[in-house]
């Protein structure tokens, strides 16, 4: 699925995992913080980022270790970076 934004956006994640240890979400590869909990919410200004792609990903892991990668949407940024 592809999106265009343009300003802020928000990355939220909900586990319901009940081993759940901690989940960490990327825009691009850079890290938007680590969570502890089940929830995780992030902004994102788009605007601080050139025109095209940007990759949304997030990893969850498990008391055993298990780890799971999900990359829920591709987003396109649209208007000059100033």
């Amino acid at each position: 699925m592809e999106s265009t934004v343009a300003g802020p956006v928000t990355v939220a994640v909900n586990v319901t995992d009940d081993d759940f240890a901690e989940v960490e979400c990327f825009v691009n590869g850079a890290s938007l913080g680590v969570s502890y909990r089940t929830t995780f919410n992030a902004q994102v200004d788009t605007l601080q980022f050139l025109d095209g792609p940007l990759l949304v990903s997030c990893t969850a892991s498990d008391r055993q270790a298990t780890l799971e990668r999900r990359t829920p949407r591709s987003r396109s940024r649209t208007g000059a970076k100033t």
